[in-house]
């Protein structure tokens, strides 16, 4: 959640511990807000979004910092640790791939939040091409069992819902209920959400395809429609496990909330 916290903060925190355990510190970041409004609210009550740093620009600056240059002119992230610690973003998106890739900066690409398998393989193929043919890591949530049955019975009711931000943040929550809820805070404390008379929407990764067409009555109560969006990817042959999102389940419900 690199954007609640100052770029030299992270890399002097980093730095220490890289200095504690030379070799076995990573430091994985990722842009998504991490949190309910209220709480993200309070996390930056004291940054002034007119001189925020995006989040690129946060990257370049852990760069420098982590980079432990004793010539850099500027402020300088101590201790400097014999070995930096290796640089992960989290992403699910072309442009994220590019952005680590341009950054120097290894991919992690969020499968347990986004299944989508057209999305993954054109954020795998960008990643490759613009990091000179790096390959990405897959993150996943599975569950093992000993039969397949078992592990549907134990989360095969389990979704994730994500939350669209106009400012291109995403949320994950884990129910209909809380993505209404969301909607609700974000009104009734006036924070930014999609603004007067626009459009907000969330995808639902779900194990039960029957309930592709169906809307709980707390997301009703705020307004929201659903349709079905199709088929959000397969299950892989030969593994007795169950996903939370994508690989196991084939069915994605978009959600969109109207003024």
């Amino acid at each position: 959640m690199l954007q609640h916290y100052s770029a030299y903060k992270v890399a002097e925190t980093f730095n220490l511990l890289a200095s504690l355990a030379p070799g076995r510190v990573d430091l994985g970041v990722g842009k998504a807000p991490g949190g309910f409004p209220l709480s993200t609210r309070a996390l930056q009550l004291a940054v002034d979004p007119a001189r925020k740093p995006d989040f690129a620009s946060q990257l370049s600056d852990l760069n420098i910092y982590l980079a432990a240059d004793p010539n850099y002119e500027g402020a300088q992230a101590t201790p400097f640790p014999p070995t930096a610690p290796e640089r992960f973003l989290l992403g699910a998106s072309v442009e994220s791939a590019e952005l680590a890739a341009e950054k120097g900066w290894e991919l992690v690409f969020a499968g347990h939040l986004n299944g989508d398998q057209d999305n993954l393989r054109r954020t795998f193929d960008a990643y490759e091409r613009a990091s000179g043919g790096k390959r990405p890591i897959l993150a996943l949530a599975a569950f093992a069992a000993e039969s397949e049955d078992y592990a549907r019975e134990r989360v095969g009711k389990l979704r994730i819902v994500k939350v669209f931000l106009p400012n291109g943040q995403t949320v994950n929550v884990g129910s209909e209920e809380q993505a209404a809820e969301f909607a609700r805070r974000c009104r009734r404390h006036r924070l930014p959400h999609r603004g007067e008379g626009a459009e907000r929407a969330a995808r639902y990764g779900g194990a039960d395809p029957q309930g592709a067409g169906r809307t709980s009555s707390s997301l009703r109560g705020q307004g929201v429609r659903a349709r079905h969006a199709g088929a959000f990817g397969r299950r892989a042959p030969g593994f007795h496990r169950a996903a939370r999102q994508g690989a196991a389940f084939p069915r994605r419900l978009t959600v969109s909330k109207k003024d």
